[in-house]
């Protein structure tokens, strides 16, 4: 093959695509395709519909005595200091006592952490990390010699008591 075969071989499809585009677009110049009728789209006119308004009970202004302070005591001067609120405190609730619990024993797998409790009245209580014992404390933490208990900001520790021995045997 010569060199000019090779750019016709080359150039042909484009040239293809050309004429064909070209020859489409004389046939619609010509008028093919003015014949088609489009059916007439009908619009059904809409109704605008506005919902009657609530009539509500006309609010009473104020007197302008009520805005004397305002316009007496502008916002921003040296002087000003903030009004007084009578807010009464939060009346501070007591942290209940840990005194009646003794950690007497701590399970501790893979699978779940338990805390055994006894209780002053001898109720002995199994708590998983995140419940809340009966006064209200939850278990926070549990490790292997100690728990962690939370109560609102109170942080409390309770270790594993261990009897020692005496020093002397009878």
């Amino acid at each position: 093959m010569n060199k000019h075969q090779e750019i016709l071989k080359a150039v042909a499809p484009l040239a293809y695509t050309a004429g064909l585009l070209g020859m489409l677009w004389i046939l619609f110049f010509c008028g093919i395709g003015s014949q088609l009728n489009w059916p007439e789209i009908k619009r059904t006119p809409q109704v605008l519909t506005i919902a009657p308004r609530q009539v509500e009970a006309a609010e009473i202004s104020p007197s302008l005595e009520k805005y004397t302070k305002i316009w007496s005591e502008p916002l921003f001067t040296p002087g000003r200091i903030p009004d007084k609120i009578d807010i009464a405190p939060e009346p501070v609730k007591p942290v209940p006592s840990m005194t009646g619990y003794v950690l007497t024993g701590v399970i501790v797998t893979q699978q779940f952490k338990i805390a055994l409790l006894k209780a002053s009245t001898g109720e002995v209580l199994s708590i998983k990390e995140g419940q809340l014992l009966p006064n209200g404390w939850r278990l926070d933490k549990i490790s292997e010699r100690q728990i962690e208990l939370v109560y609102e900001q109170d942080r409390r520790t309770i270790e594993i008591l261990i009897p020692k021995l005496p020093l002397r045997l009878p």
